[in-house]
């Protein structure tokens, strides 16, 4: 059964939510219970990321 969760992401501070659970926990779920990053964060490093090959 899905659950939601409120994490509070470690890079901006900021609070979210996530729905977790489930009858195993998948690796997403359990990088999230160990380092809880927000989506907007994870967005900003992939476009840092993408950006450093369009040069």
């Amino acid at each position: 059964m899905l659950e939601i969760k409120t994490y509070t992401c470690q890079k901006c501070g900021e609070k979210f939510t996530k729905a977790v659970g489930g009858v195993v926990m998948s690796p997403k779920q359990m990088e999230l219970e160990m380092h809880p990053v927000c989506d907007r964060c994870r967005l900003k490093k992939v476009k840092e990321f993408v950006d450093i090959f369009k040069k």
